[in-house]
């Protein structure tokens, strides 16, 4: 990311972009400090970035960026994200900044608030493995001190598989059809505090995965997810009440070996906490 991203920046941030007039800018910008949730990602003695999950979306994971001068106002910035191939980026901020693909940029930031940047992942149509679940960011600007030389922070997103998967509702047969169709399996069978109540697993999935119960039968659960923004189903299949009702065997089929075995330790790691 070095290379590409810092080269790239700088040259388009130099001269060209005339600043306007504080009256103008700035004002919104700084009007609202980032909000209490928000963690810090990345900072340098003149600008924090910090992240917060947006609001949920059917279409796409949002993660709220907040730039943040702390020390006196900000020019020519500019905001860069580089995005996976297993992932699709779009970025969009308020006035008077512009965004647009994985860029956003910003002719001045006034101390006392700070700029918040929407950034909508979805995954890619096609994965050759698991979705990437951290993005790359860098962060070129020029502040007083600088002598009209760009600034550069690099930081990293973080952010859990479990908010790339969405629900899909349907029926007992196109579940059965599908599970032939998706032959990548990932398997485990361990205690978990659910293990003896199929009402509480097919809730615990839905709630805190958001994968969708299809049915149960006895003490079988079967439930249904996709990928956000893409056609990539997840099949989860639980069989419960083993070792008496202590355990539970967890069973995940995608179309990608590498994908099953991440979506299963996301699965297993939230079943045992119990969130």
């Amino acid at each position: 990311m070095g290379g590409g991203m810092g080269g790239g920046m700088g040259g388009g941030m130099g001269g060209g972009m005339p600043l306007s007039p504080p009256s103008q800018l700035g004002i919104v910008a700084a009007a609202q400090p980032a909000p209490p949730s928000a963690s810090l990602v990345g900072s340098d003695p003149f600008v924090r970035v910090l992240t917060d999950a947006g609001p949920p979306s059917a279409d796409a994971s949002v993660i709220r960026l907040y730039l943040e001068p702390t020390t006196g106002a900000l020019h020519n910035i500019s905001l860069q994200l580089e995005c996976p191939p297993s992932l699709r980026v779009s970025l969009s901020a308020p006035p008077p900044a512009q965004a647009g693909g994985t860029r956003a940029s910003l002719p001045m930031l006034s101390p006392g608030g700070a700029v918040p940047i929407s950034v909508s992942v979805a995954c890619a149509a096609s994965l050759a493995a698991a979705p990437e679940t951290q993005l790359l960011g860098q962060l070129s600007y020029v502040d007083a001190a600088a002598m009209g030389e760009p600034r550069i922070l690099s930081f990293r997103v973080s952010f859990s598989l479990r908010t790339l998967l969405r629900p899909h509702a349907i029926a007992t047969p196109d579940f059965g059809a599908l599970w032939g169709t998706h032959a990548a399996e990932a398997k485990t069978m361990a205690n978990y505090a659910c293990a003896a109540d199929p009402a509480t697993f097919m809730a615990l999935i839905e709630r805190s995965l958001g994968i969708a119960p299809v049915q149960t039968i006895g003490m079988e659960c079967i439930a249904c997810g996709k990928l956000v923004g893409s056609s990539l189903s997840v099949l989860v299949h639980g069989k419960l009440g083993l070792m008496n009702g202590r355990a539970l065997e967890l069973t995940l089929r995608t179309r990608n070996p590498l994908l099953s075995d991440a979506l299963l330790r996301c699965t297993s790691e939230t079943l045992q906490a119990g969130l």
